[in-house]
Formats: structure tokens, sequence, C-alpha cells
């Protein structure tokens, strides 16, 4: 009787150890598969991180990666990149939309919006990198997540997507460890109002898509909660600043 006690735990054990090894296979697989998804399909993923972002300045030189017709697909979009530098995430939200620094914005910056993390919680792991491919962006130039004009990563740069850290860029290779305050997604504005309107609509609908799909707050670039006026607001730079270039 003894004996068959004896035989019936180690079935067990041999049970839990196949099964051990079964997820462990599975969840590798599973990563694999997550990482390949980001790869552009005829192109490679450049060596060189030194590309950063920065949502406070425009280096003027790389305006013409985010120049190009909708209509068009050059192949200077998969070369150049716009340097900049993403101010870092805070857990403070401006409540205040009749502040000072409301008002204040630079004719060069790019339109912006922040997804913050709530209280006590972080934009991490494989659960961030699902909900970022979800909304159709891809991993590419600088480190970043781009939305291009066609969903295979092929044509011009609709909106791109940075986390709102000192570098700004993201460990692919470390995606399971990797974590953040928050996201910044980011476009510049070509001078053609048809143009900029279909972004900032994309932009727009990416962003909602990745708060809801994290559950975290969805930011104007002043760090309000978005709401008419800010999209107000976003539409009229769209509108003065075209009219200005014409």
């Amino acid at each position: 009787m003894k004996a068959n006690w004896s035989l019936v735990l180690n079935v067990f054990l041999l049970i839990g150890v196949v099964y051990s090894i079964f997820r462990l296979l599975s969840t590798r697989k599973k990563s694999a598969e997550l990482l390949q998804q980001m790869q552009y399909s005829n192109e490679e993923i450049p060596e060189s991180a030194d590309d950063i972002i920065s949502i406070r300045k425009l280096v003027s030189d790389d305006e013409e990666y985010y120049s190009t017709p909708i209509h068009q697909s050059s192949s200077k979009n998969n070369q150049k990149f716009v340097k900049m530098e993403v101010p870092v995430a805070s857990s403070s939200i401006n409540l205040n939309p009749d502040s000072a620094a409301y008002h204040t914005v630079s004719d060069d910056e790019p339109l912006m919006m922040f997804i913050l993390a709530k209280e006590g919680k972080k934009l991490a792991g494989y659960e961030l990198l699902q909900a970022i491919l979800s909304t159709g962006l891809r991993f590419g130039e600088g480190d970043l997540f781009h939305r291009h004009q066609y969903a295979n990563g092929q044509g011009t740069v609709m909106c791109s997507l940075a986390a709102a850290t000192a570098q700004g860029t993201f460990d692919l290779q470390n995606m399971g460890s990797f974590a953040v305050r928050g996201l910044c997604i980011y476009m510049h504005l070509s001078g053609n109002a048809c143009i900029d309107e279909e972004r900032f609509d994309i932009m727009f609908d990416t962003a909602k898509s990745l708060s809801e799909d994290l559950d975290a707050y969805l930011l104007d670039d002043f760090k309000n909660p978005i709401s008419d006026k800010s999209i107000s607001r976003y539409t009229n730079r769209i509108k003065i600043e075209t009219s200005e270039i014409a």
C-alpha cells in the first residue's frame, strides 16, 4: 500500500514537471512571436540608438521625414528621423486649464499627447507591447514606435510614440522588464491642412485606444485631461500654421 502511494506521488510530480516545461515553452514562443511582429516587412531596425526624440525642440534639418505628402512614399522616410527630447512623465496632472502655461506654445512644437499611468501603477512588459501593436504602431527608426500610412510599416509616418523618459526609447530586447510611468505620442505639421487633419485624427484615435487598453489617463500637451477645449486648440494650431505657411 505504501509503495502504491509512492508511485502515485511520483506520477503527480512528473505531471507537474511536464506542465511547467510546457508553460515555459509557450511563454517563450509567445514572446518570440510578439518580437517578430514588430519587424518591418523588408527593413532592418537601425543599430544606432542615438536618435532620441524631444517634444520641446525641432531640428529643422529633419523635418522632411514628416513632410512627404500622404499619397507619396519616399525612401528618405526610412533614412531620416526627427531628433527630440521627451519630458519625463511625472504623476502630477494639471487640472487648471486657465494657468498661464496653458496658453504658451511654441509655433515649431509638434502636436503631442501623453498617456500617463494611474497612481501606483506603471505601463510595463508584454501587456504594454501588445497594446501598442494592436493600435497599428510598429517598432522602427530611433528605437521608437511609428504609425505609418500603410499597415505593413511602409509609407509616410503619421505619428510616433516615445516613452516619457529622459531617453524616450524602448528596450525591445528586454520588453518583459521594461516599465515606464507614461508615453508620449506626437506628430509634426506638414503645412497641408488636409494631411495634418488626417494625421491628427489617427494620432488621437491611437492615443485613445492606448489609454483605454492600458487603463491610463489621456492628457494633452500641458498634462490636462483631454477635453473639447484641448481638441479645439490642436485644430486651431493646424489651421493657423497652415495659413502662415501658405
